[in-house]
């Protein structure tokens, strides 16, 4: 399992986390690799915001999956004693900004937390916030979209998105999709940490997730009509998609990630 050394997140990373203090809210264990995911995140929707803000005056994010908005790394990975942001936060930073949010989250302590946290954040105009099962409602959530929106997927269980959910924004010609994709099907053993259940990856499978997801990121390509860049973090469980319909996104989010400090912890493909 890919563990993050201290001096990694210092060289690498640090310039594009949100990182704050604690907070009275619930946050998200995460694994230290889930930050090389969050960095990964925050150059993209900013990269995507800077494009599509050229070609449209309104820009909406969907997060089908919203967590509580924050996370906090296992301390026994590593010591940061400060909380970080996920893609919610990540995209209330972003620059230039979305004009919509709309957040969807059906475990109930995670909810609870993010609602309180976006009071403090943004208007009531802009934003939504569900608990819901996204698999239920995604159909009439992209209703409401104004025109081109970012859709982020980060399925923590296989049944957390379902195959025909990711097909409805796949097959929406406003939306771009980033997130975990397929999801880890090499987790699997459960543990419960900060009183909250944890997936422990286990890499026996690995060469058999790697497969499957260069596999499914380039019939996403074909079959959608999307460009998609795929990332891959060694040693850890998932790879991230990034699905998109402006080839001009594409070439530029692979073009920035062959020159940045992080292609020393993350590997990048393209399919179009």
């Amino acid at each position: 399992m890919r563990i993050l050394k201290q001096e990694e997140v210092d060289q690498y990373l640090l310039p594009y986390l949100i990182i704050t203090d604690f907070d009275e809210y619930a946050r998200l264990p995460i694994h230290s690799y889930a930050l090389i995911r969050y960095a990964i995140y925050r150059i993209c929707f900013g990269i995507w915001t800077q494009i599509m803000s050229t070609e449209a005056g309104w820009l909406g994010y969907f997060d089908l999956t919203a967590g509580p908005g924050y996370s906090e790394v296992i301390p026994e990975e590593l010591c940061l004693e400060k909380q970080v942001g996920g893609s919610p936060i990540i995209a209330i930073n972003t620059r230039p900004p979305f004009n919509f949010f709309y957040f969807v989250e059906k475990e109930a302590g995670y909810y609870l937390a993010l609602e309180k946290r976006l009071k403090n954040l943004l208007s009531k105009e802009q934003y939504r916030i569900e608990k819901s099962d996204t698999n239920k409602v995604i159909k009439d959530i992209l209703k409401i979209k104004k025109g081109p929106c970012l859709v982020c997927v980060d399925p923590f269980r296989l049944s957390d998105i379902e195959p025909m959910a990711l097909e409805t924004a796949l097959k929406n010609d406003d939306c771009d999709l980033i997130g975990v994709w397929p999801p880890p099907e090499s987790q699997r053993k459960i543990t419960k940490r900060f009183s909250h259940e944890v997936i422990l990856p286990l890499h026996e499978n690995s060469s058999r997730l790697s497969a499957l997801a260069r596999t499914i990121h380039s019939k996403v390509a074909q079959y959608y009509g999307r460009g998609v860049i795929s990332f891959y973090i060694p040693q850890a469980p998932y790879y991230v998609m990034f699905a998109l319909k402006e080839n001009k996104i594409v070439n530029r989010t692979y073009d920035e990630f062959k020159h940045l400090g992080l292609r020393n912890l993350v590997r990048v493909e393209k399919y179009d």
